[in-house]
């Protein structure tokens, strides 16, 4: 090999020696950018498990969480949860449900057993409300079991003022999902028109199902398309609520800081520090006690800036939350609602903003007097029509009472609409007995007025009584006579 070649070989043994040395420093370095790496995703993956959008992605967790929070189960949001639903449901609710006659006096027994139906089923007090908060706050979802109770005896007052005695009556039952888990089936063409439910067994329950004219159900939110797919409103704001109350915790720990400030003793040396120490236990000192010494003293408390910073993060919680359950701001700050005229205002929107659900709840319990109208008619023929009758969900504002005074008092006054158009739009009242009674009144008033118009003055002693009466007028009392005779 010559000189020349021999060093070449060389000179590229050295060029590997260097290359080799280099790979092995890349080597670890892309070993402690990898560490890195991993640490990195581990920080981020842990900051997303504690910080998140939505804690609660899946149904069945957020029912479980709502419900815990509805019963005083949870560690947050208890108070904030229970007071929302209560409020979502009385806003959707209003006056609650009522039932009256399109024609008067056609459908006594519609109304009677209408009448019977809620009542027997504590429908037409709080149990309505109650329902609505479990369906519509909890669950987002309402089923209604109809059972018919062929022994069930009850009566009523016809018209006619007769009593008549009845038999047989339906009784309603809320399905909840937590227990059961039903799943609701339709048909495989329309995912409207449901079929039947069906759940599974579990441990203390029995599988079963239900026929279409056995149950009512209705969803809120969630797919349209899916019937078992709901979607709550407070779903949408429950990790907000988790939020604002762990504001109001580290609200409240920062306030306990700073209402037990810390005793700073400033000494000379350590001897005069160990003897200051040993003379507080000795003593039980507490802040409150007089004390002498010849250091210096001072009360060391939590730095209060962040209070602010939880404060702005609260307004910013309640405007989301109030965002997504429509339950205006003012609920949160009480103070807002001493501008009277934007409080009015705000609770027209507030009554608009339910008006989806309101009409969700209507139509269910529309579906719930057909059906066990239904029922009632399979059990004892007796013949009962739901076209004759009228549901509604009578909700009434301040806009609506002086729309009452301002437009149709004045048309009523005027002769232009009659009096049940009027009686129609109030809620709370019979219009049907409220006419009846107005009836029964004018015609008193009438017969009143036709026994005093001739009547004859007693004959006053000692004077004689003339055929005529002083001031007597034949073409007044011709007159008199006539307008008697049209009356």
């Amino acid at each position: 090999m010559s000189i020349f070649r021999r060093a070449k070989m060389q000179e590229m043994e050295g060029q590997l020696e260097k290359l080799s040395q280099t790979n092995q420093k890349l080597s670890v370095k892309v070993q402690e950018y990898s560490s890195i790496t991993v640490n990195l995703m581990a920080e981020l993956e842990n900051m997303k498990n504690i910080y998140k959008g939505n804690a609660y992605t899946s149904y069945p967790t957020a029912v479980e969480a709502i419900a815990k929070k509805y019963n005083c189960e949870s560690l947050f949001g208890v108070c904030l949860t229970s007071a929302l639903i209560q409020a979502m449901s009385s806003f959707t609710c209003g006056q609650g449900f009522s039932t009256t006659a399109i024609t008067d006096g056609e459908a006594d027994a519609e109304i009677a057993f209408i009448n019977e139906l809620l009542d027997h089923n504590n429908l037409d007090e709080e149990g309505f409300i109650e329902i609505i908060n479990e369906a519509m706050g909890i669950e987002g979802k309402l089923l209604l079991h109809l059972i018919p109770e062929p022994g069930h005896q009850w009566q009523y007052i016809d018209s006619d003022g007769n009593e008549v005695k009845k038999t047989g009556m339906i009784k309603i039952r809320f399905v909840p999902w937590r227990k059961y888990n039903y799943t609701v089936l339709t048909q495989p063409n329309d995912y409207l028109i449901y079929t039947g439910v069906k759940w599974n067994a579990t441990g203390t329950l029995a599988a079963g199902s239900l026929e279409a004219k056995e149950f009512v159900y209705r969803k809120f939110g969630g797919d349209l398309t899916d019937p078992n797919r709901a979607s709550m409103k407070i779903w949408k704001c429950l990790t907000e609520i988790d939020m604002y109350d762990e504001c109001k915790s580290d609200w409240r720990k920062i306030n306990k800081l700073f209402a037990s400030p810390t005793a700073h003793f400033e000494m000379e040396n350590m001897d005069l520090v160990e003897l200051m120490n040993e003379s507080l236990v000795k003593i039980n000192w507490r802040i409150g006690k007089m004390l002498s010494h010849i250091g210096k003293f001072q009360l060391t408390s939590a730095n209060m800036e962040g209070i602010v910073s939880i404060e702005k993060e609260k307004v910013a919680l309640q405007k989301i939350i109030s965002g997504a359950t429509g339950i205006p701001v003012h609920f949160f700050e009480p103070e807002v609602m001493s501008n009277k005229r934007l409080a009015e205002n705000e609770m027209e929107f507030v009554w608009a903003s339910f008006n989806l659900e309101r009409n969700i709840i209507k139509g269910a319990f529309d579906e719930v007097i057909r059906k066990s109208m239904a029922l009632q008619v399979e059990q004892t023929n007796e013949q009962l029509d739901c076209n004759r009758i009228k549901n509604s969900i009578r909700v009434i504002t301040d806009a609506d009472w002086q729309r009452l005074k301002d437009f149709f008092l004045p048309l009523l006054r005027d002769g232009n609409i009659d009096r049940q158009t009027v009686l129609e739009k109030i809620p709370g009242i019979d219009v049907g007995q409220v006419l009846e009674r107005l009836s029964d009144q004018e015609e008193k008033d009438m017969a009143n007025i036709k026994t005093n118009m001739f009547k004859v003055p007693a004959e006053i002693p000692g004077q004689q009584q003339s055929n005529q009466q002083p001031g007597f007028n034949q073409n007044k009392q011709n007159k008199f006579a006539k307008q008697t005779e049209v009356l």
